[in-house]
């Protein structure tokens, strides 16, 4: 005659197997979803100082310009992004601004703008951003 034991696993070893598995199972799903969301945020910041850098150049050419051409450095408008991946970018250009180091009012040269893009975050209260500034003086970009 066989033993119970002998014909198989029990019906208490097949619950906890499937109990581990289905842990396990849980685990690495929680890993994927917050390693793609991470990489994505990587994604839209690196993005996002992409075209804070081409504000910054476009500031430095504007600047170019209006030093060669004789006129005093002048606010630039920022340019309209496009979406990418779904995200919507918006940036912003502030300056011309005399630095707090450079306050000589009869040799002011130097001036200072700030690029800022900002991106909305799921799951946020409010929108993410990337800040660039640049103290620009035209005699030096000139040469």
């Amino acid at each position: 005659m066989t033993k119970l034991r002998d014909r198989g696993d029990t019906l208490i070893e097949v619950m906890a197997a499937v109990v581990l598995i289905g842990f396990i199972v849980l685990g690495v799903t929680q890993w994927s979803t917050s390693t793609t969301h991470w990489v994505d945020q990587d994604q839209e910041q690196a993005q996002a100082l992409v075209y804070a850098r081409q504000g910054i150049e476009l500031v430095r050419s504007k600047a170019l310009a209006d030093y060669t051409s004789g006129e005093a450095l002048a606010a630039v408008a920022p340019p309209t992004l496009p979406m990418v991946r779904g995200v919507a970018y918006t940036e912003t250009i502030s300056g011309p601004v005399t630095p707090p180091w450079d306050n000589d009012a009869a040799t002011v040269t130097v001036q200072e703008y700030t690029v800022t893009v900002s991106w909305p975050v799921a799951g946020t209260s409010g929108p993410d951003r990337v800040s660039l500034t640049a103290v620009i003086d035209p005699a030096v970009v000139n040469s």
